[in-house]
């Protein structure tokens, strides 16, 4: 009689093989999901208070500035993506309101920084009455984001940002208020009255032309529009920087790193949430020199790429202005 059993057979080498390399792979990322759920609720437990904390009625969630710029060699997505998964969470968490402010193009974000600025010291110079909430409660409302381009605070993502939001910073503090658009059409207007004046003074008679001349001088002389000094106001008041560092790993000869970052995530969960908790608790101290080279460590991915990396040129008055969220 027959057994109704089969002895079983050892599978074969290319089986246990084939088992062996796929598990081991899901097994990787099943490992990094479960680390990187611990360590993103880490962090939104040491901010999820400030979510439950009541609010007066005339009083608004803190609201930062979010800078994001394409990082060298690459777009604008790569920040977005960095933002969306590292930073977004903890914001939401403490219930923070935020605006994103995006740079297509290298020096983008310089100049939506130094333009803001440049608005605030135009209206210190030039102050505009402010609205009464009681006679117009929603122009008070919508005037308030206007007051305060910068909010409660900016954050930079990224070397790339961080540098461009500094530069702009100094620049819209201390470069001159008039722009370069308006001195060539106030060039060009005093061209065009020379020129209409001299042809109307070919028409008059010989024994009068000196006088006339004396005055086309003088009114040519009195269009000129004296330059506005640089520190006639007073500088605004300049917001807190937060900085978060950014990975953008590119090019074939770092395929082997970024294939040990797709099983890895959990540390850039961890590095970049600690910034983002000091950002959402407010904690804020002096900026210093040594400042100026966080994220140094990112050109190093980028030295092969045929892009000009922006560098920080800040006027050294502006230093103790400035305020960094505490980076531990």
């Amino acid at each position: 009689m027959s057994s109704w059993f089969k002895k079983p057979k050892l599978p074969s080498r290319g089986t246990l093989i084939f088992f062996g390399v796929t598990g081991s792979i899901l097994g990787l990322i099943q490992r990094d999901k479960y680390l990187t759920k611990q360590t993103r609720e880490r962090y939104v437990k040491q901010v999820e208070h400030i979510a439950k904390e009541p609010l007066a009625t005339s009083e608004m969630p803190r609201k930062l500035i979010v800078y994001l710029a394409p990082p060298a060699g690459d777009g604008i997505h790569k920040s977005r993506y960095f933002f969306k998964e590292y930073v977004k969470p903890i914001m939401d968490a403490a219930a923070l309101d935020y605006e994103v402010k995006e740079g297509k193009e290298s020096g983008d974000v310089e100049k939506l920084v130094s333009t803001e600025v440049k608005r605030l010291r135009r209206e210190r110079i030039n102050p505009t009455p402010p609205i009464d909430p009681e006679v117009n409660p929603v122009g008070a409302i919508l005037s308030r984001d206007k007051d305060r381009p910068f909010a409660d605070g900016v954050i930079a993502v990224g070397r790339v940002a961080y540098a461009e939001v500094l530069n702009g910073l100094s620049k819209g503090s201390y470069d001159s208020l008039v722009e370069p658009e308006e001195v060539e059409a106030q060039e060009t207007k005093s061209e065009e009255a020379s020129k209409g004046q001299t042809q109307t003074q070919g028409t008059e008679q010989e024994d009068i032309l000196e006088e006339p001349k004396i005055e086309v001088v003088e009114l040519f002389e009195q269009e000129q529009v004296p330059e506005t000094p640089i520190q006639a106001d007073t500088l605004p008041e300049l917001p807190s920087i937060g900085f978060v560092p950014s990975c953008n790993i590119i090019g074939w000869r770092n395929f082997p790193r970024k294939v040990y970052s797709w099983f890895t995530d959990y540390q850039w969960v961890d590095f970049a949430g600690q910034q983002s908790v000091d950002i959402a608790l407010g904690r804020v101290r002096q900026l210093s020199q040594d400042d100026l080279n966080l994220g140094r460590e990112e050109e190093a991915e980028f030295q092969h790429v045929n892009e000009e990396l922006p560098v920080i040129t800040i006027d050294s008055r502006i230093l103790p202005e400035l305020k960094i969220f505490n980076q531990a």
